[in-house]
């Protein structure tokens, strides 16, 4: 057995050495930083964590989501500031109740946060490349172009992979509404940073929300960091429950593998 926290790409070397394993057990969600497929094409199982850490991922979500919408930043350099010039007494803040919300992805995070968002009033819709997922009365499936054109708040839920890689480029950007909100705690290269800048500076997106770099830790000077209408934390959206759920998840899949049960929530390459 082999856990691995987090996971990495491993030389040919360690590998090799590693072919007799029973399995390989990958406590996070997200596998594009690991050459798993190394290991799978030696007949090695990898599996992840399940989606052990959707609430805390979920919960950072939609913070993000209440952090954009009601203009926060703003709000906290009045205070700090005491200089109220400016203050627009709420004029310039939303609520998530009634917000049109666009969830690209729905699997363990995705469906979460539609949970939580539909709990807050919101009118929720998903897109998922799975034709079997069902929104179960929190989102309604939609196609990805009527994603875009109606999501006011958009959240990425996706694994990063070839197909999926700069999914969030300037054209799909150009056809969300005026004024809406980009969040994203997956990975940022779903997204072309230089659109989302223009489309921050340009007003075409009113704000966006974000976790994920495509340099981490992130370059200070990067123009999404530093922008007035963004609310940026350093990958951050786990919490010490989730890291307790996520451990739990991996052990009780050794376990498994040890008493000669299957294992769990194996990686594929539509995983």
């Amino acid at each position: 057995m082999m856990l691995l926290t987090p996971a990495r790409t491993l030389a040919p070397e360690v590998v090799a050495a590693g072919r007799h394993l029973r399995l390989v057990q990958v406590w996070s969600s997200g596998v594009d930083k690991f050459n798993w497929r190394d290991f799978a094409g030696l007949g090695v199982p990898v599996a992840n964590n399940g989606g052990a850490n959707a609430d805390t991922v979920a919960e950072h979500t939609v913070m993000l989501m209440l952090t954009t919408l009601r203009n926060l930043p703003n709000q906290l350099r009045l205070t700090e500031t005491g200089d109220w010039r400016g203050n627009m007494h709420g004029l310039d803040s939303r609520t998530l109740r009634g917000r049109r919300v666009g969830l690209l992805g729905f699997g363990a995070i995705g469906r979460r946060v539609g949970i939580l968002a539909h709990a807050f009033g919101a009118d929720c819709m998903f897109h998922d490349t799975d034709p079997t997922i069902d929104g179960s009365g929190v989102a309604r499936r939609v196609d990805p172009d009527q994603l875009l054109l109606e999501s006011e708040v958009l959240s990425l839920h996706l694994h990063l992979d070839a197909s999926t890689r700069g999914i969030i480029d300037a054209g799909a950007i150009s056809r969300m509404p005026s004024g809406a909100v980009l969040i994203n705690v997956s990975r940022a290269e779903l997204v072309d940073q230089r659109a989302l800048a223009s489309a921050l500076d340009e007003g075409h997106l009113s704000a966006a929300g974000v976790d994920v770099f495509t340099v981490e830790p992130n370059d200070p000077a990067d123009p999404i960091v530093l922008h007035p209408r963004s609310v940026a934390t350093p990958h951050y959206a786990a919490s010490v429950d989730g890291f307790q759920a996520m451990m739990t998840a991996c052990i009780e899949n050794i376990v498994r593998v040890m008493v000669g049960d299957p294992p769990l929530h194996l990686v594929t390459e539509s995983r």
